[in-house]
Parts: C-alpha cells; sequence; structure tokens
C-alpha cells in the first residue's frame, strides 16, 4: 500500500492533465454510411481556471441538426481534491438542441488551488430512434452509497451515458458512470466523500438510446494499479479501446464498489485519436484502503 504521491504518480497525474487539455482539440469523423453512425466528432467547452468552490462547464452543445451521443468530463488540476459531480446529456426544452452538460466540486476541506472542469460532447448526425433515457427516481436519502441505473427499452443499446449527483457541493462523490457489458443500461454510483454529508441526496443515471448500429460494442479497459495509489489511470498504457476499424462513440468509468468515499472519478475522456477512454480517479482524501482496479469503459460502432 502506498499512502504518498511518488514522482511516478506526479507524472501519471501531469500527464492526465496533458491529455484532458490536448484531446479537448481533437475530432474525428467517418464517411457516410447507412451502416454506419455518421459525422461523430466531439465538441468542447471549458469552465474559468480559479480556485471557485464549485463549477460547471459551459454547454457542450452540438450543432443545429445533429444529436448528442454521449459525451464525458475532466478535472484540469494540480490538486487531487476536485471532484466530478454531474455528466449529463440533455435535449433542450424546444427540442432545438442537445448538449452535454458537467459540474464538479471540490471535496472538504477545499483547495487554494486554481482548476477547471471541461466538458466534452460527442455529437453524430441524428441516428433512428435516438432518446434520452433518466433512471426511475429515488427518494432522497442519508445512505453513504447509492446507485441506480437507466434502462434502454427491449431490442435497444446504450449509446452514451451520464450521472448526476442531487448535490454538486462536493460532499457527495461520483464512483460509476458507465454501460453495461451488453450495452442494455447505463449504471450510475455515488458516495458521500470522506466527511460524509448531512443532508440527503440521490443519484440519477442517463443513457442515450437507440436501436444498436453496425458493429456495437462494449469495451473495458482495467487500470493495471490494484492497491491505495493516489492516482489511477486506465485506458493509456496498453491503449485498449475500440477495434475492428470501430469509433469511439462515447465513453464512461468506474471505481469498483470495495472505494471508500475517499476516492472519485476525476477525468472520463472520450480519446478520438486513439478511439478510446481514457480515465483516471483520485483519493481526494488519503486511505489505506485498497479500492482495487478502475475501469475505462469505451462504446464503439461501426
Amino acid at each position: 500500500m502506498n499512502r504518498f504521491i511518488t514522482k511516478r504518480q506526479l507524472r501519471l497525474l501531469a500527464n492526465a492533465v496533458a491529455v484532458a487539455l490536448t484531446g479537448a482539440l481533437a475530432i474525428a469523423a467517418t464517411p457516410a454510411s447507412a451502416a454506419k453512425v455518421e459525422g461523430v466528432h466531439m465538441v468542447v467547452t471549458q469552465s474559468p481556471s480559479n480556485s471557485q468552490q464549485v463549477k460547471l462547464a459551459p454547454p457542450a452543445y452540438c450543432p443545429p441538426n445533429e444529436r448528442v451521443i454521449g459525451g464525458g468530463g475532466a478535472v484540469v488540476s494540480g490538486s487531487l481534491k476536485p471532484t466530478l459531480t454531474g455528466l449529463r446529456p440533455v435535449r433542450l426544452y424546444d427540442g432545438t438542441r442537445d448538449a452535454y452538460v458537467v459540474t464538479a466540486a471540490e471535496t472538504a476541506p477545499g483547495t487554494t488551488a486554481n482548476w477547471q472542469v471541461n466538458a466534452y460532447a460527442m455529437c453524430a448526425k441524428p441516428l433512428p430512434g435516438l432518446h434520452i433515457v433518466q433512471s426511475p427516481p429515488i427518494p432522497a436519502s442519508s445512505t453513504a452509497a447509492q446507485a441506480t441505473a437507466a434502462v434502454c427499452p427491449g431490442g435497444e443499446r446504450v449509446i452514451g451515458t451520464g450521472a448526476r449527483i442531487s448535490t454538486i457541493s462536493g460532499d457527495v462523490v461520483l464512483h460509476v458512470a458507465r454501460s453495461s457489458g451488453p450495452g442494455d443500461i447505463a449504471r450510475a454510483q455515488a458516495h458521500e466523500d470522506a466527511d460524509g454529508y448531512s443532508g440527503t441526496w440521490s443519484v440519477t443515471a442517463y443513457a442515450v438510446c437507440a436501436p444498436p448500429p453496425d458493429g456495437y460494442e462494449v469495451v473495458f479497459d482495467p487500470s493495471p494499479l490494484r492497491d491505495s495509489e493516489p492516482i489511477k489511470v486506465a485506458g493509456a498504457l496498453r491503449q485498449e479501446g475500440c477495434t475492428g476499424g470501430r469509433q469511439l462513440l462515447s465513453s464512461g468509468a468506474a471505481i469498483t464498489n470495495v472505494a471508500p468515499g475517499n476516492v472519485s472519478l476525476y477525468v472520463i475522456l472520450p480519446w478520438v485519436d486513439f478511439q478510446q477512454t481514457y480515465a483516471v480517479a483520485v483519493e481526494h482524501t488519503p486511505t489505506s484502503v485498497d479500492w482495487d482496479f478502475i475501469v475505462a469503459t469505451s462504446i464503439c460502432a461501426s
């Protein structure tokens, strides 16, 4: 077990920040084909970089006449204290635009370091039957860990995912925002931070659902580190992602359910340069608990 940040782990964090920033400029496109998801590309927005405790990245809007098919988010900072609190695909009330919305906050006791949060929207030409499904409402409670799922109707598959905590204070952190292996549901899980939360809260899962496009697959890439490291990275060291020429549609990530509230998701990046997901989780509060691996999830299709 390692409760201290080593030089190698600092390099991992620096790499996470660099990937989150450079990945914001990457765009992928595919030629038109009736059997393929057409015109896939990424739209990125960034919040100001400062020490504000709670942040909302400007919504990453898809261009008119396109739909959001998924997305991701990232904290960009030299501090481990900020955490993702919301990743949400949305359709505007007037039905004219789609977007991906990302929120983040500092965990207690906060930090004086400057940081920002990025929102990544994966956009494409409309897929037949595409729609956004939200998990059923659950009563807010003071349970330390909560989980839920958004279920796609029979025969449909998860194209993109999202998860949102009802409080964005930073007292509750995201642990899971990913598709299941078969792609029939989107999972969400959150946990009160190391200091706990005196209020009640709930977590919501989001699934972008559609009939499965050609070549649909869900790829999982676990991190190699499985102890109590302050930083874990998945999806970068072994370069696993979409296979067989498939393209990345959306990204997700998860921390195992043995993890305490001391750890949280930090980066879920659709790394379109490599057609894979890059995920980072951190100990925002040091712990000696071995919180096992994290997993990066890539949703792929032709």
